[in-house]
């Protein structure tokens, strides 16, 4: 007995159709999604596996992205190279040299954490840290006896 459906009956069976579309279609997109969780202490590389895992199966970094990652870096070098020199003169390890000792001091002047003016990193600044990483003795002694001050995991 073929009772015929009313309007709102027609109206309600095709919503409710649509909405198993969607349904069926968000179950699809979800079994080929795969979720990752990262664990792991601050600066140990759970955000660079992320931007890898961006660059190797999405699009990879427009040129914004790409500013942003060369500032990112940037504060990073500096913020780990202040932090050795702070480590160093709380362990009494001294600057083999006056010249080598106002670097350092000029390093630590460096203010990176400013988010409405980013820290113009240049060469200059690049060569600076470079001279401290590379021939100040005081540098390595600290870098060597870090597990007694706080240091990212990525400074070296």
């Amino acid at each position: 007995m073929g009772q015929k459906m009313t309007v709102e009956a027609r109206a309600a069976l095709k919503k409710s159709k649509a909405i198993d579309r969607e349904i069926a279609e968000a179950r699809k997109d979800m079994e080929r999604e795969v979720k990752l969780l990262l664990l792991g202490t601050g600066g140990s590389g759970k955000s660079t596996i992320a931007k890898q895992m961006n660059i190797i199966y999405l699009n990879g970094f427009g040129e914004k992205q790409r500013d942003e990652f060369r500032q990112l870096i940037a504060v990073n070098l500096v913020e780990n190279m202040q932090n050795i020199i702070v480590g160093a003169r709380s362990l009494g390890i001294p600057y083999s040299s006056v010249e080598n000792d106002a670097l350092a001091e000029e390093v630590l002047s460096w203010n990176v954490q400013d988010e409405h003016n980013p820290f113009p990193f240049t060469n200059e600044h690049l060569n600076k840290l470079k001279l401290l990483w590379r021939n100040e003795p005081a540098t390595i002694k600290a870098f060597m006896k870090q597990n007694e001050f706080q240091l990212n995991d990525s400074a070296k």
